[in-house]
């Protein structure tokens, strides 16, 4: 198996898409090394390549050109199955549109990325401490439609910590949140990463969550115009 463990490299990326009516460059020329000791923060507007970039790194999505290394091994021609196991072992995805099955309850929602895998551990048992550690342990037999906004988020964070990733990957995580229930969620984000101790990774517009990162990137045109250190606030 391969682990992440402490860096993923990003080396000469490039991503274009199909259109002939105008450049069609996605991302360009990105060289970065992400280390599992920081917060980091990619910022950018919309359009800049954040997202498409946040899916790369994240094996969702292929590089047109470059390579992408989890430490020493190079991942970018491995065959969709073993791409599959990484995610579903390294990797905790939270989305901006939280993507819970609606006709699921909170625990099957939380316990839904285990669907025909092996584990070391008891499920139920392990969905049921995250749902405790995020607010949510009286609201198990709930549909998602039965839930705030801040809720569903945190639902969808309990479920990107189910398999303990080394890495979580966050994408607008706050983008449909007011700024009391944002800070809420950004705070109970990094207790959970203290506790796991796992990487962040989160692209964002919103420039005050940067005050939870270490290192910022600033993208724009699809490529890296600042690398910033910062100490978090």
């Amino acid at each position: 198996m391969i682990h992440l463990n402490d860096e993923i490299i990003l080396s000469n990326i490039g991503k274009t898409f199909n259109n002939v009516d105008k450049d069609n460059s996605i991302l360009k020329n990105i060289n970065i090394k992400l280390e599992k000791k920081d917060i980091t923060a990619i910022v950018g507007t919309s359009g800049s390549g954040k997202s498409t970039l946040l899916s790369i790194i994240g094996t969702l999505d292929q590089p047109t050109e470059g390579s992408v290394h989890f430490n020493e091994t190079n991942i970018s021609n491995l065959k969709p199955n073993k791409l599959s196991n990484i995610r579903f072992n390294e990797i905790g995805f939270i989305f901006q549109q939280y993507h819970l099955i609606g006709s699921l309850t909170v625990l099957e929602n939380v316990l839904s990325p285990l669907l025909m895998r092996k584990v070391n551990y008891y499920p139920k048992e392990r969905a049921l401490f995250l749902l405790s550690r995020v607010g949510l342990r009286g609201h198990i037999d709930k549909l998602p439609s039965q839930l705030s906004g801040g809720q569903q988020q945190r639902v969808a964070i309990a479920r990107a910590l189910i398999n303990n990733p080394t890495w979580i990957l966050a994408d607008e995580p706050t983008g449909n949140l007011d700024t009391e229930t944002s800070e809420s969620v950004m705070e109970l984000l990094m207790d959970l990463r203290s506790e796991t101790k796992s990487g962040i990774v989160i692209v964002t517009h919103d420039l005050e969550l940067t005050n939870n990162a270490d290192r910022v990137l600033k993208i724009s045109d699809g490529q890296i115009v600042s690398d910033e250190r910062r100490t978090r606030v």
